[in-house]
């Protein structure tokens, strides 16, 4: 990776990371509630609680195609290897839409939470926000459905 490209992608985690951070109070129920627990008037939330199914990836691999796919059991390497370096994960789901799991609980990101489970098909449940061209998921919990290869052969004999 080129340094400028190794910093561009620095820079977009850190900016993720603040917007995520400061967007509500750390151990609010909902954002709803950490706005009101400001003062002056609540600001708009731009948030849904979801329940996404689909593949954990390390944003960058998966986004780029600089790797492949970035996907499936080829790449649990190289996704482990990207996430534990801060690269952030993602959940690709059944229509390709990828949601950037930027928040797990109070101030900290999903990365831990997530990284034993690159490669694997989950259920999370959270809140989701798009803005600008960019989904980000908070991730309250995740239940693993096992590694994403037996999805794979499983689309592939339904065709």
């Amino acid at each position: 990776m080129q340094n400028s490209e190794h910093r561009q992608l620095i820079t977009f985690s850190i900016l993720t990371l603040l917007i995520v951070c400061f967007s509500s109070r750390a151990n609010a129920e909902s954002p709803e509630k950490a706005a009101s627990s400001l003062s002056g008037p609540a600001p708009k939330t731009n948030y849904k609680v979801v329940k996404i199914e689909g593949e954990v990836v390390d944003a960058w691999c998966w986004s780029s195609g600089v790797m492949g796919s970035g996907r499936g059991p080829e790449h649990h390497s190289c996704g482990l290897a990207c996430v534990m370096g801060g690269v952030s994960c993602g959940i690709v789901d059944d229509n390709d839409k990828l949601y950037i799991a930027a928040k797990s609980k109070a101030y900290k990101g999903a990365n831990q939470m997530l990284a034993k489970y690159v490669a694997h098909r989950v259920i999370v449940n959270g809140w989701s926000t798009e803005r600008g061209g960019c989904t980000l998921l908070k991730v309250n919990d995740v239940k693993d459905l096992g590694p994403a290869e037996k999805f794979y052969k499983k689309a592939a004999k339904k065709k």
